[in-house]
């Protein structure tokens, strides 16, 4: 049986406001206008189930939930506890929900670090992880100088992975440091004579100290990001992890990708990793360009993350790193997102009405409709500025959860 669910604060107004703009379509109920999804919505009786963890999939979860809700009458999905991956790994294996989600899958080494867990829980064996999202990490900055110009906004920022490392780090502490400057020679105030020849050009970026804004939280979010740094510059980023990252005297820790956004959001010349779709809520942020592996540099959005992904078409739970990856096109921090659930729900799940629904409802939420009019959790992620997962991985997807069982039959 589900253990009591932790309380969580509730979800914000700028993100509630995001959902309401998915609209239901009419008639997605009818399984008749859609019947490759048929066996999707389909349970004998009510069923409630409830999710939790990575911030990173947040406004994926809670407009999918509403669309499933509509489709599904016998269907009752509780709003996500956006609390971070690091819960969400914790919370599924100690019963608070019904599925855990997590920027990184769950491995044998963080369930064993969980003390509190009976032996017979600790073998991740007893789970399978299920990719449900993919999307990228934004490097946010608030720079007033540059995005009131009219001609630096539309040339914008552009970071290496060298330069993002070094600012995490404290090395480089100045939006003008000349290795900034450097790599945006675009970003200039050009004095010229009255023959109009070039007499002066100084770099336009402000002699203004960087705030590195970082999670606070166990994050997902964090694991890519330190990822990406440790592939591109593992001479100055030693070390891959989710955990809270030490930033320099003037760094910003925030709790989730939300507090994160706001707070670069809200102060000027700060600097955050945060994930793409939060960037939509929070006005005041602009996108860096990232140096890719190709030595271009590019911003993330579906195209670039899509073609960051096509590059590693064969993932699993414990190969899915799609990090700078090679590419013109390819955006270098990019990420698949995962739901964790129990093999074997029989114990685990109040009855087998709720362990249907459970994997009827990831199922639903991996894939992409195909049927004119009607969303499924892929479309519905499009919606939210998230890239809907290639056929591929949503092939892997259902091949995971029919592994799913409750009293050693498979529920799909």
């Amino acid at each position: 049986m589900l253990k009591n669910l932790r309380v969580t604060l509730g979800v914000s107004t700028a993100m509630m406001a995001l959902v309401a703009t998915v609209a239901v379509p009419a008639g997605a109920a009818s399984s008749t206008t859609d019947p490759s999804l048929a066996t999707d919505t389909t349970i004998s009786g009510p069923a409630t189930i409830s999710g939790g963890g990575s911030t990173f999939d947040a406004p994926l979860m809670n407009a999918a939930e509403a669309i499933y809700d509509a489709r599904n009458p016998n269907a009752t999905i509780s709003s996500y506890l956006s609390v971070g991956s690091g819960a969400g790994q914790t919370d599924i294996a100690t019963g608070l929900v019904n599925y855990g989600a997590s920027d990184v899958p769950m491995t044998q080494t963080n369930l064993s670090a969980m003390s509190h867990l009976g032996a017979g829980e600790k073998s991740i064996s007893n789970y399978i992880q299920v990719p449900v999202a993919l999307g990228g990490i934004a490097m946010g900055y608030n720079l007033p100088s540059i995005s009131k110009n009219k001609v630096f906004s539309k040339i914008g920022v552009h970071l290496t992975g060298v330069i993002i490392a070094k600012i995490y780090r404290g090395v480089i502490t100045k939006w003008n440091d000349k290795a900034i400057c450097n790599v945006n020679p675009l970003l200039a105030i050009i004095k010229r004579n009255a023959k109009h020849k070039i007499i002066s050009k100084t770099c336009a970026l402000p002699n203004h100290t960087i705030t590195v804004v970082a999670r606070s939280d166990g994050s997902g979010t964090t694991y890519a990001f330190t990822n990406y740094l440790n592939t591109v510059v593992p001479n100055l980023w030693l070390t891959v992890s989710k955990s809270e990252i030490a930033l320099p005297s003037n760094g910003v820790n925030e709790p989730g990708n939300a507090g994160v956004a706001a707070e670069v959001a809200n102060n000027g010349y700060t600097l955050g990793y945060i994930e793409y779709s939060y960037l939509l809520l929070n006005q005041g942020i602009t996108a860096a360009y990232v140096q890719n592996a190709n030595g271009l540099y590019i911003q993330p959005s579906v195209a670039t993350v899509a073609a960051a992904a096509a590059q590693k078409p064969n993932i699993s739970w414990t190969n899915f790193s799609i990090v700078d990856e090679p590419g013109k096109s390819s955006y270098p921090i990019s990420t698949y997102s995962w739901a964790i659930v129990r093999k074997e729900q029989q114990g685990v799940a109040s009855s087998s009405l709720q362990a249907t629904l459970l994997v009827k409802y990831l199922d639903w939420l991996s894939h992409s409709s195909g049927v004119t009019g009607v969303l499924a959790g892929q479309d519905v992620a499009a919606e939210q500025a998230y890239v809907p997962l290639p056929t591929n991985i949503q092939a892997l997807a259902h091949a995971q959860l029919l592994k799913v069982t409750y009293g050693g039959t498979p529920l799909l």
